[in-house]
């Protein structure tokens, strides 16, 4: 029975655990800003800002291509900013 209990309650701490994390998606489109035409194979670049502690600060960078629609998507962990830019 003992067993049992420890079990179902290292069970409950990892489905806590599992609901806290978040994910971020980032989505856009890449327009030409004289055609308003997407921009086909554009590459995006994206940096996800983590605060470890007060006196570090860290982020994560990605790098993807527009599709042939010119649109793009990113996926993070919990950050608290993004930021997106495109050559």
């Amino acid at each position: 029975m003992r067993n049992i209990t420890s079990i179902l309650f290292s069970l409950l701490i990892l489905t806590s655990c599992i609901s806290e994390q978040h994910d971020i998606t980032v989505t856009g489109k890449i327009l030409d800003s004289e055609t308003n035409k997407p921009i086909l194979n554009a590459e995006v670049v994206a940096l996800c800002w983590y605060q470890n502690n007060i006196d570090d600060v860290t982020f994560k960078k990605q790098t993807t291509n527009t599709d042939n629609q010119g649109y793009y998507k990113f996926s993070f962990d919990i950050g608290y900013k993004i930021d997106i830019a495109s050559k």
